[in-house]
C-alpha cells in the first residue's frame, strides 16, 4: 500500500497547471432532445386549430377546457402550476410526533 508521500506525488504529477482548464473546450453542446424540439414548436401555428393559434395557445385552451369538466384534471393542473398543498405531519391532537429509540442487545442469547 503506498504511503501518503507517494500518493501525494502521484496526484501532484497529474494535476493541471494553475490557470489551465482541464476541459478547454467547455461542456459539450446538448444533443437535440424531445423537450427542446417541443419548446421550439410551441410558438408555431397549430395546423389542427381552425382559429390559427399557436401550439401553446391551442394546448393551454384545451388544458383549461379539460380542467373545467374534470375535477381530477383540474387538481392536476393546479398542482402543476402552484405545487402540491402542504400536509403538515403531527402526532395525536396536533402534538409533536414522539419518537422512541429502542436499543436491542445483539449479544442476547449468545451465552455472553
Amino acid at each position: 500500500m503506498p504511503d501518503k508521500q507517494e500518493k501525494n506525488n502521484r496526484t501532484e504529477k497529474h494535476r493541471w497547471p494553475k490557470g489551465q482548464s482541464g476541459n478547454p473546450n467547455g461542456r459539450p453542446k446538448k444533443m437535440i432532445s424531445l423537450t427542446s424540439e417541443m419548446k421550439e414548436q410551441l410558438t408555431e401555428v397549430c395546423p389542427y386549430d381552425a382559429k390559427g393559434r399557436t401550439w401553446l395557445q391551442y394546448l393551454v385552451d384545451r388544458w383549461l377546457a379539460q380542467a373545467a369538466e374534470n375535477a381530477t384534471y383540474f387538481r392536476e393542473l393546479i398542482e402543476r402550476l402552484e405545487g402540491k398543498v402542504m400536509q403538515p405531519i403531527g402526532g395525536e391532537a396536533g402534538n409533536p410526533i414522539e419518537v422512541k429509540v429502542i436499543e436491542i442487545n445483539k449479544n442476547y442469547g449468545n451465552g455472553s
